[in-house]
């Protein structure tokens, strides 16, 4: 939970910032920092040892579809 609090102080900076240097903020950007937030979820993700596989590509356990679904839904 800790670790969902920083990304989305992360996100809210960056948002902000863009917001102030642009203007609105577009779907894109919002998308961006989505998947910003999404990469450190993933990277925290500790991969089980009872599993011999590798851990899969970000791409494709968190598609862009699902991410776009999560700015859609906000």
């Amino acid at each position: 939970m800790h670790l969902r609090k920083i990304a989305l102080g992360i996100c809210l900076a960056v948002c902000s910032l863009m917001a102030v240097a642009r203007g609105p903020i577009t779907f894109q950007d919002r998308v961006a920092a989505q998947e910003a937030i999404e990469r450190v979820y993933y990277a925290h993700r500790i991969w089980p040892n009872e599993n011999p596989e590798p851990k899969p590509a970000f791409e494709q356990l968190v598609p862009r579809s699902v991410i776009e679904a999560k700015v859609n839904n906000v």
